[in-house]
């Protein structure tokens, strides 16, 4: 069976690529990457099918997304990560401590 490989561009909203984004990849092929410093990865050695990727990284909110791979085409996959918000614990915290 005929493989290909696809590429995954990562970047925030702003546009700029983001680097060690875990990348899991289910589907008809599976494998783990990591994107590199421009926030891109190859996935190589894909049959063929449905896929879905799930996209990790602190600090960024985890994303899946699904494609779909057929034929030898080059399959490039860009994908924006939303920065997760910051947490509102530590300034309730940091407040109730200065009204003592």
């Amino acid at each position: 069976a005929k493989t290909t490989s696809a590429r995954v561009l990562i970047k925030d909203p702003d546009g700029a690529g983001i680097s060690g984004v875990r990348l899991i990849v289910s589907g008809a092929s599976t494998g783990e990457f990591t994107t590199g410093a421009a926030g891109t990865a190859i996935l190589p050695d894909l049959k063929d099918g449905m896929y879905r990727v799930r996209c990790e990284r602190k600090d960024f909110i985890t994303l899946e997304r699904e494609f779909t791979l057929h034929g030898a085409t080059w399959n490039p996959i860009d994908i924006v990560l939303e920065p997760a918000p910051p947490l509102r614990m530590s300034a309730i915290c940091l407040g109730a401590l200065q009204r003592q």
